[in-house]
């Protein structure tokens, strides 16, 4: 001062520390409401009360006519807030500059309608601002200090604030705001549990910057966040995740300890107030207010919030987020296997499309994962199952089906059965898992699951011949009759027998074995053989027989030879009844007072007695056979194949005699 260069605006909260400064070296001071603020380094200072205010430009709240782009940034700008006291408000006004970036609106271009109706609502509301009043002093100077961190996001935006839990000077805990930052989120639509996981890294990276300023009085942190799943993240190891997440999860571990990182309720979270934005007038009031300001109660009463089940908080996490998805379905189904020339081999062609299951399977875990649906299935890795390969074997049939069947194919999509008429009305099919299986009239028979329900393979594909290969090659090239009985064990085509000549071409080519008869020995020398010089073709006179059990090894035997014609008939001729040759619709099922004839096969058709139906059996599938009929000469039970119903019942009968008499 001495020098000619006295220091002016003087300033402060203790008038004895002045007293000596002339008047005009001090500050000028700006009336707001009852309270004195003079400007310091951007903010409004009350000496009085030692708090900062929030000062608001009387023009800035003035409702404007047009706005373009250039000017709403340059109005954001102005809304100085060094430690993020007004990010709640702040937010909303970036949300609404990202709302106009998606406009793809140039610098100078006005702004839409609603996008200026906005503008003055939140302008409109920033007088309220006036009523925040922050206190100056953080922190005594000799304190130490417990760091508490929330972090929260929400699709729009994601935010942070830290807070000091300390002692004031009459041992009283206390809790203050020291800092907050918010960022819209990005323009590429991200997950929840992702924005969660940025707002922690966000949070971490604050931290950096401000630990330097307490040096060694902070002797306790602890972070919050609302998301277990970006709890879990953190908590585990990064090199599992990934490249996303591990970049991330390696900076959030180096800049804080993942002990100290716990779960803390929405509702507890000051930071959701950040991450969603709040407008000026709900940000005063007294509970936002204090929540904002002052931190939950928790970090005064050091009473932590408990966890949650982690399967809960999953299922809270999850957002779905819109999504466009498009297809283009061409008329007809494109044959890719019978184009691909490696699908010459069944064996090859089945792992093909059971590791196109696995990669599909796999897509689907790793998408459930990204949205947090799931936590429980993991991915398949390593050599194919039996299951995959059945798996694979069933997505090949269907393939096969949609070209070969492309109606009916479409209208199982549509209402889950196949339509009682076209090509295949006779073989009485049915869907499960997307396939047509061939139902027929074997329902009932003594038979497998799978020779019972075969699936339908269309004679017409290429791949068939391949199928029918592979199990000629798999039965040792075993003969036509029993090449077809093991297709027809799993598997069902019509006019099968129309392949035998593709069977035996097979055959064919198949290189028999030529041995080489060994003649050493073939004949036994006898004494008889010497005296005659001769083989003796004379047989003895009598045969003795020495076996005492002939009649239990006939009947064994007899049963062994019925065992096989029994096995014969039903692999060879029991699979070929499946097609339904007539009664293709449903007949009217029998019912009780009906009349009917009685056929006798030792009466002439003339002479069959007439009978109405008393009572009738249903079978296992609901269908009528069997009925007792009263005749003249008592009631009987009968199979309805033997029952010819007349064009008229009972009660037509008595109707018209009652009428008569």
């Amino acid at each position: 001062m001495n020098r000619g260069m006295p220091l002016r605006k003087w300033a402060s909260n203790d008038p004895t520390a002045i007293q000596e400064v002339p008047k005009e070296h001090l500050d000028t001071t700006v009336q707001i409401g009852d309270r004195q603020a003079i400007k310091m380094l951007g903010l409004a200072w009350c000496p009085t009360e030692d708090t900062f205010q929030i000062i608001i430009d009387n023009d800035f709240h003035l409702p404007v006519s047009s706005l373009t782009k250039r000017c709403l940034v340059a109005r954001i700008a102005k809304l100085y807030d060094p430690v993020g006291i007004l990010q709640p408000v702040i937010v909303t006004a970036k949300i609404l500059m990202q709302d106009l970036w998606r406009e793809n609106l140039t610098w100078d271009e006005s702004v839409p309608q609603y996008a200026l109706s906005k503008w003055n609502e939140f302008t409109a509301q920033l007088p309220n601002l006036h009523r925040l009043h922050i206190p100056r002093m953080a922190l005594p100077s000799e304190a130490e200090t417990i760091l508490h961190g929330f972090c929260d996001a929400s699709k729009r935006a994601y935010g942070c604030a830290i807070y000091l839990r300390y002692l004031d000077e009459d041992g009283g805990i206390q809790s203050r705001l020291v800092c907050s930052k918010s960022r819209v989120a990005p323009l590429k639509e991200l997950t929840l549990p992702r924005l969660e996981l940025q707002a922690a890294l966000l949070l971490a990276e604050l931290y950096v910057r401000i630990k330097d300023v307490f040096g060694t009085r902070i002797r306790q942190t602890k972070w919050w966040t609302d998301s277990q799943v970006a709890l879990t993240w953190i908590r585990s190891d990064n090199s599992k995740w990934d490249v996303f997440v591990k970049n991330r999860v390696a900076k959030i571990q180096i800049a804080t300890n993942s002990c100290d990182w716990h779960y803390v309720p929405t509702k507890l979270n000051p930071a959701d107030i950040v991450s969603r934005g709040l407008a000026a007038s709900k940000l005063v009031r007294k509970e936002n207010m204090k929540l904002w300001l002052n931190g939950p109660d928790f970090i005064v009463t050091g009473s932590c919030p408990q966890p949650i089940d982690g399967d809960v908080a999953i299922l809270e996490e999850v957002e779905t987020l819109p999504r466009l998805l498009t297809a283009t379905v061409g008329p007809d189904c494109e044959d890719l296997i019978a184009q691909y020339k490696y699908h010459n081999s069944f064996i090859k062609t089945r792992r093909h499309f059971a590791w196109i299951n696995r990669a599909i399977h796999n897509l689907r875990i790793k998408v459930m994962k990204q949205r947090a649906t799931t936590s429980y299935v993991e991915r398949r890795t390593g050599p194919l199952l039996l299951d995959e390969l059945e798996g694979g074997l069933q997505l090949l049939l269907r393939v096969m089906q949609a070209t070969s069947f492309p109606n009916e194919v479409q209208e199982m999509h549509k209402s889950g059965r196949i339509t009682s008429k076209g090509p295949l009305q006779h073989l009485n099919p049915v869907v499960r898992d997307n396939l047509i299986y061939v139902q027929g009239r074997l329902a009932n028979a003594e038979m497998t699951d799978d020779a019972k329900l075969p699936i339908l393979v269309p004679k017409s594909h290429p791949f068939s011949r391949t199928i029918i290969r592979y199990l000629h090659e798999y039965n040792y090239h075993a003969g036509t009759d029993l090449v077809m009985a093991e297709f027809r064990s799993k598997f069902w085509m019509r006019d099968l027998r129309g392949h035998r000549g593709d069977i035996a071409m097979y055959c064919m080519c198949t290189s028999q074995t030529q041995a080489i008869r060994a003649t050493n020995g073939t004949a036994t020398c006898c004494p008889t053989h010497f005296l005659i010089a001769r083989a003796s073709f004379s047989i003895p006179a009598t045969i003795q027989d020495d076996d005492t059990d002939g009649v239990k090894t006939r009947w064994k035997r007899v049963q062994k030879l019925a065992q096989q014609f029994w096995t014969r008939w039903r692999t060879d001729y029991l699979s070929q009844l499946r097609c339904h040759a007539k009664w293709t619709k449903r007949s009217p099922n029998a019912q009780v007072g009906q009349i009917v004839l009685v056929g006798d096969d030792n009466l002439q058709v003339g002479r069959w007695p007439f009978g109405i139906i008393t009572k009738t059996h249903v079978g296992p599938d609901g269908i009528v056979r069997g009925a007792d009929v009263r005749t003249s000469s008592g009631t009987y039970k009968r199979n309805v194949r033997l029952l010819a119903p007349l064009p008229i019942d009972a009660t037509e009968e008595e109707d018209n005699d009652a009428a008569m008499d």
